[in-house]
């Protein structure tokens, strides 16, 4: 069972520090879009998915030793959480098994918190430019447009128009 145990710890301290580095990229987009750089968000888009993909790994990793500790400890019910485990057995690792827990938990709620903000900026980025889009579609209608403010009609100003994205 140490074995086992001091495994689970090596694997959550590799998430913790791939956490933080995750972290620090969100930070990183969260600065190109605040200056609007395309080719930085881009970047720092590829290095989270690359990122996200190896924590994903991690976690498999986690999942399956859990399983085995699940198995070795004889608990019936599936999907032992960390929480669990430290209350079901006592060992000189758990102290450390709880503070990673800690820390963990305090990087997904960072991770939640930085996505939220980033996904708040997009959003109100993006209803901007559609309004900024809706205005200049309709100040070109006005503009083009071959009825006179009188109501008498004359020849279209202008051959092209703007397509609406307005639905």
């Amino acid at each position: 069972m140490k074995p086992l145990l001091w495994e689970l710890n090596r694997i959550l301290e590799k998430k913790i520090a791939l956490c933080d580095e995750f972290i620090s990229l969100l930070r990183q987009e969260w600065d190109a879009l605040t200056r609007y750089s395309l080719p930085d968000i881009e970047a720092a888009s590829q290095k989270k998915e690359k990122l996200a993909a190896r924590v994903q790994a991690l976690e498999e990793a986690r999942k399956a030793l859990m399983e085995r500790i699940e198995h070795r400890l004889d608990v019936r019910a599936r999907g032992l959480t960390l929480r669990a485990l430290l209350r079901i057995q006592d060992h000189p690792i758990n102290r450390d098994l709880a503070r990673n827990r800690e820390t963990l938990l305090e990087q997904i709620r960072t991770i939640n918190h930085l996505n939220g903000q980033a996904r708040a900026l997009m959003d109100r980025s993006a209803l901007s430019f559609k309004k900024s889009l809706a205005f200049l579609h309709a100040t070109v209608e006005k503009a083009g447009s071959p009825y006179h403010a009188d109501g008498r009609l004359g020849e279209a100003k202008n051959q092209g128009r703007l397509l609406s994205t307005d639905v």
